[in-house]
């Protein structure tokens, strides 16, 4: 028997408070009602149940996002259906103008009124439908350029307008293809500007005076446009952009020049552009060649047909880079984000810009984009082109978006721009709704509405004041029903999306809840009974310590 060191009472007494930590985490657990209150408790677990919680509250929060872009589709649409019954009486107006009983000064006359100030009452819906201060059938909300990472090469800039087929029909009526022999070559080009001959004309001039020294010159109206100078060498093949960008200056807005240079180490290519173009004309089937002396072609570019009343063409000045090609490949349909393929491994974005973008006229489209190339090939499909870039500073390359259902290009340029490594970002805008609870393309779905206001549905220049322009007008008007019509079965179909999402997310949340539930929360009748045995074990230790502090004093008896 020892009286030093009561062994007994000091395992009693730890064994206490053992069962006192254990009582303390149940009372915490039953308390709280989770498993785990800290990270001691269950350190992974605590980890997994984190990221499941930030997963439920991005999934609550996208379910919250898609129902405010449910009620800013119905505001939209409720915009539209106002605007569709305006048409639909502007339609029997048209009608009822046509009519050969009516007199123009004073029947048609209140007709056209009447007309007037529906055409009013829609500008005023495009202009006043909002939602959160958001306006939505303007037409700022037409059109994307989001800046997106791309290496630092190669971006493109297109441009479309809501300009009315027909109102400003500029076409090219010929184009040959010319070879250089030696003699000087003249091309003429007859101008036609809304349906009608002009004393407009285009001349381009190819004169060749020696092997190494081709005289390009552009003329519009007998006057010089630009001059071009040649250098031909032995080393690579050098080709010229397409000639749209001097017949783009049929209107007589500016002229510039190009010089080329091939052989040695010499730049492959060079253009300087001395001032921006502005509109381009329908140019139809235009190409043209450039020769060496044994008639060998060294390079080819053609012009896909382009409607000037639809696209218009923006020259621009590059920097430089050049680009060893290969095939690339890249989406078939523009969307509302920047257009992106690749090319030899690296990505290249073609961006919507300008305050008149208009991407939402080639939503859903198949599309070609056609791009010069250095080396001597026709542009071709996005798929297929770019077997060779080389650019240097002031080249100007023609590129065009082509719709591959008829062969029409949406849009043209002439622009290449060379970034820092970001997409070119555009004014237009289009709302992007988070759906998701991750940053993910696939968990955001966009919507592009276009201008619906007089002007972008085209009737702005509606006139039912005599019956030849009533009669005109009927096929106008129809036109802009359908376009509203398109537009509001878009907004349908991103309605249904979205509440079709929002049930997903809804079921999602749902399930990881669950999930989390099962690592996070506390079994409280599993608890109940830890804590119960927890308890009885303490009172044991109790008594057994107070037994174990009597046991030195048997040594007094």
């Amino acid at each position: 028997m020892r009286i030093q060191h009561n062994i007994s009472a000091l395992d009693a007494a730890n064994r206490l408070k053992t069962n006192e930590n254990e009582i303390s985490k149940n009372i915490a657990k039953l308390s709280s009602g989770y498993r785990i209150n800290s990270a001691a408790d269950d350190a992974a677990g605590l980890a997994v149940s984190e990221k499941m919680r930030a997963q439920i509250n991005g999934l609550n929060q996208a379910q919250d996002n898609a129902k405010n872009g449910i009620s800013l589709v119905q505001t939209a649409e409720g915009g539209l259906n106002e605007t569709s019954a305006i048409l639909q009486r502007m339609n029997t107006l048209a009608v009822e103008s046509a009519n050969g009983t009516y007199q123009d000064g004073t029947d048609r006359a209140n007709l056209q009124k009447e007309v007037t100030d529906l055409k009013s009452t829609i500008d005023r819906i495009a202009s006043s439908t909002n939602f959160n201060q958001i306006n939505l059938l303007d037409g700022s909300l037409s059109a994307s350029a989001s800046q997106v990472e791309v290496d630092p090469h190669l971006a493109a800039n297109v441009k479309t307008t809501n300009a009315v087929a027909g109102e400003n029909d500029v076409t090219i009526s010929k184009g040959l293809n010319g070879t250089s022999n030696g003699a000087s070559v003249t091309y003429t080009f007859n101008v036609n500007e809304n349906g009608t001959s002009t004393a407009h004309t285009i001349e381009l001039s190819f004169a060749k005076t020696a092997v190494t020294a081709d005289g390009f010159t552009y003329k519009i109206d007998g006057g010089t446009a630009g001059t071009t100078t040649a250098t031909i060498g032995d080393a690579a093949k050098a080709t010229a952009t397409s000639v749209a960008g001097a017949l783009s200056e049929v209107v007589g807005k500016a002229d510039w020049g190009k010089d080329f240079t091939r052989g040695g180490t010499a730049p492959a290519i060079t253009f300087t552009a001395a001032t921006a173009g502005t509109e381009a004309p329908e140019i139809t089937g235009l190409s043209y060649e450039i020769h060496d002396d044994g008639g060998k072609a060294i390079g080819t570019e053609g012009v896909a047909t382009a409607k000037a009343a639809e696209d218009s063409v923006q020259v621009l000045d590059v920097t430089s880079q050049t680009i060893d090609g290969t095939a690339g490949t890249g989406d078939t349909a523009v969307n509302a984000q920047s257009k992106v393929f690749t090319v030899g491994g690296r990505k290249f974005a073609f961006a919507k810009t300008g305050t008149e973008a208009n991407v939402q006229s080639m939503v859903g489209n198949d599309v070609d984009i056609l791009s010069a190339t250095g080396g001597g090939a026709v542009a071709a499909d996005i798929t297929k082109a770019v077997t060779e870039i080389n650019k240097v500073v002031g080249q100007d390359v023609v590129y065009q978006v082509k719709d591959t259902t008829d062969g029409t290009p949406s849009a043209s340029g002439t622009g290449l721009a060379f970034g820092d490594g970001k997409g070119v970002a555009g004014s237009g805008k289009a709302l992007s709704f988070q759906v998701g609870a991750d940053n993910k393309v696939d968990q955001r779905v966009s919507l592009n509405i276009k201008d619906m206001s007089s002007k972008g549905l085209g009737i702005a220049s509606v006139n039912v004041s005599d019956q030849t322009s009533a009669q005109a007008a009927i096929n106008t008007i129809k036109s802009a029903i359908n376009t509203v019509d398109t537009e509001r079965a878009n907004l349908g179909g991103i309605q249904n999306e979205l509440e079709h999402t929002n049930n997903n997310l809804s079921t999602m949340s749902q399930n990881l809840t669950s999930a989390e539930s099962t690592i996070r929360d506390v079994d409280m009748s599993n608890e109940y009974v830890q804590y119960s045995k927890n308890q009885i074990l303490s009172q044991a230790a109790t008594a057994m310590l107070t037994q174990a502090n009597a046991q030195p004093q048997n040594v007094l008896s």
